[in-house]
């Protein structure tokens, strides 16, 4: 998919042209705080140190 990136366009005007969606101007701040609140999770599993020796866990039992 190809995105025509305007000048002076913002990033998530941006991302939510690549996805196709309609972001109303009402929805911006509360798309703008989860979107800051993903990329606290996102920096938050990148920083953890996983081993390359560590076993894959198959399954998931609760």
């Amino acid at each position: 998919m190809s995105v025509n990136v305007d000048e002076g366009a913002d990033e998530l005007a941006i991302m939510a042209r690549a996805v196709d969606l309609h972001l109303p101007d009402a929805c911006r701040p509360g798309v703008e705080a989860n979107t800051n609140v993903l990329r606290g999770y996102v920096a938050l599993i990148e920083g953890l140190p996983l081993s390359d020796h560590c076993e894959p866990a198959f399954g998931y039992k609760p």
